[in-house]
This record gives structure tokens, sequence and C-alpha cells, in this order.
């Protein structure tokens, strides 16, 4: 949609620039602007806007229009500036929803957005799938021994590991404080569940805390 609202806001600009615009072709071009901000990150939508605005600026100036012309200039600049912050603070917060922020891995919510579009497109390629559950043991040992800022040091490295033994394209989700779930996007090979979850065992017990792990998992065929 957003190359689509790009595209109507092209198309008007040689008739902005052709002949007198009428109002309503200036604020349909306001409007394209805005809504084209909101589906482009920065720079882009900063270019979509600053072009904008030199275009209507053209516009009033080639057609020698009243000066209340000129004043779609601020409102375009103010009304791109205001979606392009809008939707930057909306990415924060889907982020912030989706992604854990002390170690960067899936939250419960954006493991099952993630899951449903995964499995989706598994069933689509006839492709098999794996879940592997994740428990480190005796955690509260690690927060009494290091406190809980060396607990979170744990935990970061811990999912470190975890994105070390897998592949590109699989996840791994934070569930509890010590729980995890690691989706493996391709599993077509039987052996390769069990051969995945004991490399993510050895590399969360080759830390050094004297971290130890359970783990279960299982294989997802596809339907």
């Amino acid at each position: 949609m957003g190359y689509g609202l790009l595209a109507g806001q092209t198309l008007l600009t040689p008739a902005l620039i052709a002949a007198p615009p009428s109002a309503s072709a200036q604020c349909g071009y306001l409007l394209f602007t805005a809504f084209a901000c909101w589906h482009f990150r920065k720079p882009i939508s900063h270019l979509i806007i600053l072009s904008a605005c030199a275009v209507l600026l053209i516009s009033a100036w080639v057609h020698d229009m009243p000066w209340e012309a000129y004043l779609l200039v601020p409102m375009t600049l103010a009304a791109g500036a205001g979606v392009s912050r809008a939707r930057s603070g909306f990415n924060d917060a889907e982020r912030a929803a989706n992604v854990d922020k002390l170690t960067g891995a899936l939250t419960p919510r954006g493991f099952e957005k993630m899951l449903r579009t995964e499995l989706a497109r598994a069933n689509s390629d006839g492709r098999t799938t794996a879940l592997i559950f994740l428990d480190l043991d005796h955690f509260k040992s690690i927060n009494d021994r290091y406190g809980h800022s060396g607990g979170d040091e744990v935990l970061r490295h811990v999912v470190t590991a975890l994105r070390g033994v897998l592949r590109e394209k699989d996840h791994v989700a934070r569930i509890g404080g010590d729980e995890f779930l690691v989706f493996l996007q391709v599993a077509n090979d039987p052996a390769r569940q069990e051969s995945v979850q004991s490399s993510l065992v050895g590399a969360i017990e080759t830390l050094p805390w004297g971290v130890s792990t359970s783990a279960g998992g299982i294989v997802i065929p596809p339907r």
C-alpha cells in the first residue's frame, strides 16, 4: 500500500506544476504525503516530506498563487513529521511487545506470531519443523550467587549461545524467567531435532557459570 500512495503522490506532482492546482488537489497531495510517511521509515519518509514541500513551493511560485498557498508547505512538513514520529513510536512499541529487552529473544507474544506464520509456510511447502523447550536448572542459585545483574548477564549469554548453534532462520524465545523455546524452521531429517537439542544443551553447559539445563522437543510434520 505504501508504494501505491507514493505512486499517487508522484502522479499528482506534474498536475501541480503544469497548471494552477485546485485546493482539493493540493490537499490530496498533502494527504498522500502524510499517509506515505506512515508506510516508509527514515530516511525515506524524510525524503518524501522534503520533496513534497519542494513541489508545493514550486507550484505556488510558478503559478503566482496567493500567499495562502504557501501555508501548505509548513502544513505538509508538520503533518509528515508528525506521522513519521507516530510510526516510529508504533514500531518501538511493537518491538517491545515482540522482542525481549534483556536478551533480544522473542517474547511469548512475538513467538506466537512467528509460529503462526512459519507453520502456515511449512504446511504450504510440505516441510517438517520442530520445537525445543529448554529450562535452566537451579537458576535461583545463580541469582543468589551473582546477584540479579549477574543473572541477567547469564541469560544474555544463554541466548547468544543458543543462536550460535542455530541456523539463521531458526528462532529463539524467552517464555519465562529462565525458560526458552526454540523453533527449527526445517527438521525434515528425523535426527535433526535431537541433534540440535543436544547441541543447544551442550552450548549452555559450556558457559563459565556452571549452568545446566533440561530440554525436550517435538517434531511437527506438515498439516
